[in-house]
């Protein structure tokens, strides 16, 4: 349970949110928990940062994480961290669920389903194939249904966009961004955390920030506190 006095934050998101490749001391959730606490604690108030990353998922298992799990912990406000691959696999998940005449997680994905033209009597390729030309839509839903998971609860949705080495993250950006902002989430762009650094990754592992690059996560996550206290 929520103590009295307490803002709870709920981060949720990648293998980078995890922490692979670093300690669990490392990992910039319970490194950006000590600063906060360092820093904005005041008598009868503390803050709480509860880490929700998994590796090797994509946005429909965060939204599914979100709605059974992370919600039950009542955090003021959530951290949905997106990097460039937010549009990997987003059709898999509701096919699946279609082609099982299984619920579908959501009102927004009810009503794409009957947009796309896809039911269960199709075959489950065909539902995917029909589905992954509404890669957009599909993002939206899943938006759509984290805030409103959020506003049910009071629980004020922050998407943060945090790129990971690649040419596409401005392009990439500026595709979800706005889908994001549409569903209702404030909007931090962290693009330059990296400050084109290359001493902020372990060996042999582009994507995954070692100890220092988790440091340079949570500098750019206290800016952003300070910047936007509403986050």
């Amino acid at each position: 349970d929520k103590q009295p006095g307490t803002t709870r934050i709920a981060i949720v998101g990648s293998s980078i949110v995890m922490g692979y490749g670093v300690s669990d001391d490392e990992v910039f959730p319970r490194e950006f928990e000590r600063r906060l606490n360092r820093e904005y604690e005041t008598p009868g108030h503390r803050f709480e940062v509860l880490n929700f990353g998994v590796g090797k998922q994509w946005p429909t298992h965060r939204m599914i994480r979100i709605q059974r799990k992370v919600m039950a912990f009542q955090p003021d406000v959530l951290y949905y961290i997106a990097h460039q691959d937010e549009f990997k696999h987003l059709a898999t998940q509701p096919s699946q669920l279609i082609a099982g005449r299984f619920e579908l997680p959501s009102k927004h994905f009810r009503d794409l389903a009957i947009r796309a033209g896809v039911n269960s009597d199709m075959a489950p390729g065909a539902i995917q194939s029909r589905l992954t030309a509404f890669e957009p839509e599909l993002l939206s839903a899943v938006y759509k249904t984290i805030v409103d998971e959020c506003g049910r609860r009071q629980t004020r949705p922050v998407w943060i966009y945090l790129p990971v080495p690649g040419n596409s993250a401005d392009e990439v950006a500026a595709r979800i961004a706005p889908i994001a902002r549409a569903a209702g989430f404030d909007i931090v762009d962290l693009t330059g955390w990296m400050e084109d650094r290359t001493d902020l990754f372990r060996e042999y592992d582009e994507f995954h920030p070692n100890a220092v690059g988790h440091g340079k996560i949570v500098d750019a996550l206290m800016k952003m506190v300070k910047d936007r206290p509403e986050t």
